[in-house]
């Protein structure tokens, strides 16, 4: 009887322990889906890495106040459907070999490592450097590294078996449809689109009807050197100072001075290059003036929200038609992307009422996820739980 009553009281211990513990586990994280936890170390750094990415390339979405928060809400989405994927994955022991794990985590190695090199020979402390950007990635050492790799690459095995092996490859009919489609819709018939229902999809067919518009309408490839208004700055002085730069760039080294007086850092580095531009992209006088100088003219400063512009014409080109054949295996990958992830996101919904998953309170308060939006959601696609 004794023995009984020790034998209960260590299970009780034992269990107090672990409640404990996945308490504790619980504070560092930010969710916790079935098994897995996603630490906030992990959802932090990646926070930051996509947030930097946004203000960029695209720093006006980030004027918006709740911009950081949208981003981060989404972030976590992707973070928890990945765990999710992993979780079942492990269920069905599905796991990637010591072989393709290696292979891959070479591959990563490599990859990093090409740019140390110069004429074969390296130009820097090569484990170092690796080691350091490991360890910015969030791994200990390397071997943490190739056993995070080993869970991804165990669930895209998970995710090829149940579902990118059993998409049927479209057809040239399949093609030659959203080839049709597409073109309409660049020229003002959008019917195709509203047909579709999923958000993804529809998203999808409206980015493939700008690379089509892109491609067939008349554009101009332009380099600029910005000018930044603010509110902490004065109009006119900025205006004076790009008209200065204006005349200096007529007759100098654009390059140069785009280094010395660009504001807009993700052109800093290419000479101030921005790409190719069609028209309805840009604010009306922008695209007038670009349109308007020839190749290698200078021109401005022209004004837009964010500032004024002094820009180089390095290259044009007519508008054009589009045939069908040079496209027809891009458009057939994109119809094959678009049946697969729609298969994935089947998948995700499936394992998603499967899995016990649970969101900070913390990140709930922070992120103002209420109550109502909460239960909501989880009628809805049942996304996660508030912790207890």
């Amino acid at each position: 009887m004794k023995n009984i009553c020790k034998g209960v009281i260590l299970m009780l211990v034992a269990a107090f322990l672990t409640v404990g513990l996945q308490a504790k586990i619980m504070e560092s994280s930010v969710a916790k889906v079935g098994s897995r936890y996603i630490s906030s170390n992990d959802f932090n750094r990646a926070s930051k890495m996509m947030i930097g990415q946004y203000a960029q390339t695209m720093p006006q979405i980030m004027e918006d106040p709740n911009a950081k928060i949208e981003i981060e809400i989404r972030l976590l989405k992707q973070m928890i459907e990945k765990a999710i994927i992993a979780e079942a994955a492990e269920k069905e022991r599905i796991q990637a070999t010591a072989s393709e794990i290696n292979k891959a985590a070479l591959k990563v190695k490599q990859n990093f490592t090409a740019s140390l090199y110069k004429d074969g020979k390296p130009t820097k402390n090569v484990e170092k450097e690796f080691t350091q950007w490991l360890n910015a990635q969030g791994f200990k050492n390397y071997e943490k590294f190739k056993e995070r790799l080993a869970e991804d690459l165990s669930a895209n095995k998970y995710v090829q078996k149940k579902i990118l092996s059993q998409v049927e490859i479209p057809d040239d009919k399949e093609a030659k449809k959203l080839f049709d489609d597409t073109t309409s819709v660049v020229n003002g018939d959008d019917s195709s689109i509203k047909k579709l229902k999923n958000p993804q999809d529809i998203q999808a067919r409206i980015m493939l009807a700008q690379n089509f518009k892109m491609e067939m309408e008349a554009k101009v490839r332009i380099s600029h050197i910005l000018f930044m208004l603010g509110k902490d700055k004065n109009k006119q002085k900025v205006y004076k100072k790009a008209l200065g730069v204006l005349k200096k760039a007529k007759n100098g080294d654009f390059e140069k001075l785009v280094k010395t007086y660009s504001e807009h850092k993700p052109t800093i580095e290419n000479g101030g290059d921005v790409g190719f531009i069609i028209k309805g992209q840009y604010p009306k006088e922008f695209e007038k003036l670009a349109f308007s100088l020839d190749v290698g003219d200078v021109g401005g400063p022209v004004e837009t929200p964010v500032g004024y512009h002094v820009i180089k014409i390095t290259e044009k080109r007519a508008a054009k038609k589009l045939k069908f054949e040079p496209l027809k295996d891009n458009l057939k990958q994109f119809l094959l992307t678009q049946k697969r992830q729609a298969k994935l996101n089947e998948l995700i919904q499936k394992l998603e009422k499967e899995t016990t998953i649970t969101i900070s309170k913390e990140f709930e308060r922070t992120h103002r996820i209420t109550k109502a939006e909460s239960e909501t959601s989880k009628a809805e696609s049942k996304t996660p739980k508030a912790e207890k």
